[in-house]
């Protein structure tokens, strides 16, 4: 009876050590995976950039030309050349276009065998969004989503009055000061139209991260009226005015106080909210 007890004792005192150590195995294996994944991001909007005369997509809040025909020209994209749209239900003379989400209009830097067409179908959306490329925009140490609550879409046009459906996860948040758009050409400091900073201190500019999944919108949006202002996560987190409401809010749970970031210059790092002030949206 005593040796039971012993070896009871002995395996109790066996899971007690590891148990918390692969416990901590498998979070510094998802912290890993988060990285390899904003990394894959980040190369395929360089890929893309490299491709499309530095144009990538856009995310975040976008506000086109007023009174423009059709949204390509409101966008300053009659040639349709600078981002990827899709088409919705056709009216009786034309199809109205639609800015395709990011996360798909990477999809051929992502997927080589996937379609790079300007103008996609409405319907091959939902095909597309079974492709396992685009598991790269799920983090691992994320929780999962209510199958009945899809992700809201990471694009907002014309202000808050137009939202697409996500068609699929995304659990990161892209920079609006980098790929926001508004017609107004003064706003480009704070507005980056879709490319990707080159100058000035990229490698303290973010491009996508961690972000809460309850956020409405996949996107942190620096205020354009804020110019010469810095704008960084610190303002997220503190959801001072230099941000607009409504956007992406941090996520320093999924990582243990840390928070996965991609910099303009395709560096990745662990940032603690110490460092937030470091990491910066718009100038």
């Amino acid at each position: 009876m005593i040796e039971l007890l012993v070896v009871i004792g002995i395996i109790a005192l066996l899971m007690a050590i590891v148990i918390p150590a692969s416990a901590a195995v498998r979070r510094a294996a998802q912290l890993t995976q988060c990285q390899n994944n904003l990394r894959q991001i980040y190369t395929a909007c360089a890929s893309r950039a490299a491709e499309n005369k530095g144009f990538v997509g856009l995310a975040g809040p976008v506000v086109p030309l007023p009174a423009a025909s059709n949204l390509p020209e409101a966008l300053n994209d009659s040639n349709r050349t600078r981002y990827r749209y899709y088409s919705a239900a056709p009216t009786y003379l034309q199809s109205i276009e639609h800015l395709l989400p990011i996360k798909f209009t990477l999809m051929p830097q992502l997927d080589r065998s996937a379609r790079a067409d300007t103008i996609l179908e409405v319907s091959q959306l939902s095909r597309m969004r079974l492709n396992p490329a685009l598991r790269v925009f799920e983090c691992p140490a994320a929780p999962d989503e209510p199958a009945d609550e899809p992700a809201t879409d990471e694009i907002v046009v014309a202000g808050i009055s137009y939202v697409e459906s996500a068609y699929g996860v995304i659990r990161y948040a892209f920079n609006g000061g980098v790929f926001g758009f508004h017609f107004d050409q003064n706003t480009v400091p704070r507005r980056g139209r879709g490319v990707l900073p080159a100058r000035g201190n990229v490698s303290s500019r973010v491009i996508c991260g961690d972000m809460a999944i309850t956020a409405a919108i996949a996107a942190w949006a620096p205020e354009v009226s804020g110019g010469g202002q810095k704008t960084t996560l610190q303002d997220v987190m503190d959801q001072t005015s230099a941000v607009m409401p409504g956007y992406a809010r941090l996520d320093l749970a999924r990582h243990r106080n840390r928070m996965n970031v991609v910099f303009a210059d395709g560096h990745v790092a662990a940032v603690t909210a110490g460092e937030f002030g470091a990491c910066v949206l718009a100038e």
